[in-house]
């Protein structure tokens, strides 16, 4: 996948992509997938030069001819979101959240 935008600070789909073990191509400095990736040697390979698009298209193209590297980046995208992108646990932070908030506005 190519995350193209430059907006969005951690898109869904990319994230949907990161769970499906399908690598995200996307430019440094532009969204929180890039900073997802940044403690991963293999994973940061995905992360091209700010609006490079010739870096990305040249990316793109290395996957899409090596199966392989494709194999190994599916497992560490799948372990990845399991660690990061776990929205059960989210939802259970956030819960916890809430009952703290309302907790200090009780005293």
């Amino acid at each position: 996948m190519f995350l193209s935008s430059r907006l969005d600070p951690l898109p869904n789909v990319a994230i949907d992509a990161i769970h499906a073990g399908l690598p995200v191509v996307c430019f440094d400095k532009a969204s929180g997938i890039a900073e997802a990736f940044e403690d991963d040697d293999l994973l940061r390979t995905l992360v091209v030069p700010y609006y490079d698009i010739d870096a990305a298209a040249d990316t793109l193209g290395a996957l899409a001819r090596n199966v392989g590297l494709r194999n190994r980046m599916a497992e560490r995208l799948r372990a990845l979101a399991a660690k990061r992108f776990d929205m059960g646990r989210y939802a259970k932070e956030i819960e916890r959240l809430l009952r703290l908030t309302a907790n200090l506005k009780e005293t």
